[in-house]
């Protein structure tokens, strides 16, 4: 697990945006899935970038 020392007393607060939720749908069972693992790698990462800038 963690652990949060800060060097002196403060705050911690939620970060504003709130949460991102994101859907993959995969037809084709298992192999399809282990075909389209990078792609489907790709996309998520773009879409947390995308979402990140956002913030």
């Amino acid at each position: 697990p963690e652990v949060f020392r800060p060097a002196t007393g403060g705050e911690i607060g939620p970060v504003s945006g709130g949460g991102v939720t994101i859907n993959v749908a995969v037809d084709g069972g298992a192999p399809a899935l282990l075909r389209s693992e990078a792609q489907i790698a790709q996309m998520l990462a773009r879409a947390v970038s995308l979402g990140a800038r956002r913030m």
